[in-house]
């Protein structure tokens, strides 16, 4: 309830902000309304904010996925090599490594994030 509260607020501030003819023709809309609203400061600190929020969130899918390929592993639906655990940090090094691995090889097979959320 809350994440839709604040997501019907978000776009009722920027569509107060921005007119609809200027709101088609933007990239970074809701960038575009901070700058209205609050100055060029206020734009990159949302660019910043919006940066640790993608960085936090990558890091938690590569980490939680990466479990997936390790139980697999340990539970022999994959090599057994992904359910190997470090010695010394007690981690899935193997499976994070395999997840990486494959995130990068679909990077590359479409050329662009864009390709892989679905936005284009």
């Amino acid at each position: 309830l809350l994440v839709i509260v604040l997501y019907v607020a978000l776009a009722a501030v920027i569509h107060s902000a921005i007119p609809v003819g200027q709101l088609a023709q933007s990239g970074t809309a809701a960038g575009d309304a901070v700058r209205i609203l609050a100055g060029p400061w206020a734009e990159t600190f949302l660019a910043v904010l919006v940066l640790v929020a993608t960085s936090s969130s990558i890091n938690a899918n590569m980490l939680a996925s990466s479990r997936v390929y390790f139980s697999m592993g340990r539970d022999g639906f994959l090599s057994e090599k992904l359910g190997r655990v470090h010695p010394v940090w007690r981690s899935p090094h193997v499976a994070i490594l395999a997840h990486v691995g494959w995130a990068t090889c679909l990077l590359f097979a479409y050329r662009a994030i864009e390709g892989l959320i679905g936005s284009q």
